[in-house]
Order: C-alpha cells, then structure tokens, then sequence
C-alpha cells in the first residue's frame, strides 16, 4: 500500500547505485515520493519505492544519454513496463 503523507527523503545509497558508473558523484540523491510496503522482488527484499532526480540531475542524465546514443554505433534498448507507468 502507498503512503501519500510521506515526507521526501533523499536515497541513501552510493553515487554509482544512485546515479550509474557515468553519473557524477557530486549530483543530488534522488528523493522518495511515493512510499509502498510491498517488496519490488520478493528475493531481495527491498521494497517498491519510487524516487525522482531533481530537475538539474534529471536534465544531466538525459545530456548523458543523448551523448551516448549519438556516439554508439548501434543502439539497442530493451523496455518494459516500468519505462512507462510511472508517467501514466
């Protein structure tokens, strides 16, 4: 079940989980903003929380990707579900 009364909290994970091996270390930890009880994959017990970059973080994410894909000669991306459904 979801807590909407949640109060944002940064993630408190490493730069790499946060941000990947490119990412800088220096950007801003993602914040909490939707709370579940409920385990993303019951074998690793960590739950099914969602978190969102602030604007600048997510702004240099997309310039970092943008920059890989126009630099790979060949592009391939495997999406499922979750690519989608937290934007409706």
């Amino acid at each position: 079940m979801a807590d909407k009364s949640l109060e944002l909290r940064p993630m408190q994970e490493s730069p790499e989980k946060m941000h990947g091996t490119l990412g800088c270390p220096d950007w801003a930890a993602p914040v909490c903003v939707v709370e579940f009880d409920a385990d993303a994959r019951p074998s690793t017990g960590s739950k099914a929380h969602e978190y969102n970059d602030t604007s600048e973080v997510l702004h240099a994410k997309i310039a970092l990707l943008a920059k890989m894909v126009r630099r790979a000669k060949h592009c391939i991306v495997f999406t499922g579900a979750g690519i989608s459904t937290a934007a409706g």
